[in-house]
């Protein structure tokens, strides 16, 4: 590999060429004309302009010309700007696929290498596009990136004996450097090294540069560990600096619910899980919250309610549950479909499918629907991709459905043991008085600090963080004979 440090000039009629410098490497613009233009409009911020004029170019050439190309990749570069991730992905793919090794196409992977919020899907296809290329002179810049993508090419091939010349070439402070170091931790905590992991992830979140990606799941998986490790108020705090949005914000929000409920904070806990019955929280739905939900009613005495939540999930789930039992085929339920996305390895591709609706819906508003040149392309393109996504998934979920009824089926059978047991317990108990630790928060005719609305079948997001269950502790006037 050489270091890209490019001082050209070419002689054009007496003109002279001038470069756009990138870190220790020059880009030379196809046509400088252009170039200056679109960077001016991008100066100004005029992005709804910048779009149309580089649009309008590529679609004059063509994707397939240098100049298209090059039109191409500043459509890409705004997008990117504007955090159209997804789209501006599918630009640069394109780009490297139809000129590999040309200045567009190292463009695009400078630009791809420091997008850091890259789906799975699209890593798959930067792999191939990388295993491929050929690579013999590149930027400096991509080292880290194509030796991250040519160690687990030879692994997946079997190539063991190239893969650590592979690794030594990543730069520890690069993504990929960050990207090794938290795998190296993921798999401590499957060796069960908890401390190890801990200190990789505390790294990983202090170092400025590591990505936010890495940092989020690094802290995510940080205040897993305090709570395995039963250290609550930690593992909380990291979880209120956190931001989830998706299946990450049920998934967390149960997570936080567990935490509330070991604190014997029971209302909050509650709060959290009526939260799981709006509409929003539909893709992150499961049997656990109704498990939890069940608990704390009986800890606290009410058993009425633990036969109703019950209830409540037989109201869900029974028809999926009964169809179960009698062995019909329940591929295209989607309740169940979202049952093996929770618990698969697959929920991120599922994700990408979200992401890409999220990117397209958002671009429209901005840009409206009449597209053309590479713009109708990509959105058509993005469209192809999702579609391509779905199908993997449809190919791949029924491998995991026969663990998910029968993860479905113990989870009702604990229920239903649970209810039981309550029943147990409410014909074995007897009044007396039992002094109890709890004590649910009281409403006063008149509070000055605080305002206590009911909640009745709505939900306000910039509520979310206040609801709470209050419940009184039944058990205080009930003690369950020996």
């Amino acid at each position: 590999m050489k270091n890209w440090l490019f001082i050209f000039m070419f002689i054009l009629g007496g003109q002279h060429s001038q470069a756009v410098m990138t870190g220790e490497w020059i880009y030379i613009p196809v046509d400088y004309t252009f170039w200056m233009d679109a960077k001016e409009l991008q100066t100004k911020n005029q992005f709804s302009d910048l779009m149309k004029f580089a649009s309008a170019r590529e679609a004059k050439y063509g994707i397939k010309t240098a100049k298209g190309a090059e039109a191409a990749l500043f459509v890409a570069q705004t997008l990117k700007t504007q955090g159209f991730s997804a789209l501006s992905f599918e630009i640069f793919k394109k780009i490297v696929t139809i000129h590999p090794g040309s200045m567009p196409a190292l463009q695009s992977l400078l630009e791809i290498n420091s997008m850091t919020d890259l789906a799975n899907s699209d890593e798959e296809v930067l792999s191939r596009l990388i295993s491929v290329a050929n690579f013999t002179e590149y930027p400096k810049e991509l080292e880290s990136m194509i030796s991250y993508y040519t160690a687990l090419d030879n692994m997946r091939t079997g190539l063991t004996s190239w893969i650590r010349p592979a690794f030594e070439k990543i730069d520890p402070k690069s993504q990929w450097g960050h990207r090794i170091r938290y795998y190296q931790a993921l798999e401590k905590i499957k060796n069960n090294d908890l401390e190890s992991a801990k200190e990789i992830f505390k790294e990983l979140v202090e170092d400025p540069t590591t990505g936010e990606k890495i940092k989020y799941k690094s802290s995510w998986n940080t205040a897993r560990i305090f709570f395995e490790q039963k250290e609550y108020d930690k593992a909380e705090h990291i979880f209120y600096q956190l931001t989830f949005t998706g299946r990450d914000l049920g998934q967390s929000l149960l997570e936080r619910a567990w935490i509330r409920y070991y604190k014997k904070d029971y209302s909050t806990a509650l709060g959290m899980l009526e939260l799981f019955k709006a509409s929003y929280f539909n893709n992150s739905r499961n049997t656990e919250q109704d498990l939890l939900a069940m608990f704390i009613y009986r800890d606290l005495c009410h058993y009425p309610s633990v036969k109703q939540r019950l209830r409540e999930f037989e109201g869900v789930y029974l028809s999926l549950i009964n169809q179960i039992r009698n062995r019909k085929k329940v591929e295209n339920n989607d309740l169940m479909l979202t049952q093996v996305l929770i618990h698969s390895p697959y929920k991120e591709k599922a994700d990408v499918v979200q992401h890409l609706r999220e990117e397209r819906d958002r671009f429209t508003e901005q840009y409206g629907k009449k597209l053309e040149g590479i713009l109708k392309v990509t959105f058509n393109e993005s469209l192809a991709h999702e579609k391509t996504v779905k199908k993997t998934l449809q190919r791949l979920i029924p491998d995991l459905i026969e663990r998910e009824e029968d993860r479905l089926l113990m989870g009702y059978d604990n229920l239903q043991l649970l209810d039981y047991a309550s029943d147990l317990d409410e014909l074995r108990i007897k009044q007396v008085v039992e002094k109890r630790s709890y004590a649910s928060q009281k409403i006063t005719n008149m509070e000055f600090d605080q305002l206590f609305w009911p909640a009745v079948g709505e939900f306000w997001w910039e509520e979310f963080k206040n609801y709470k269950v209050l419940i009184d502790d039944r058990c205080s006037t009930k003690k369950v004979e020996q």
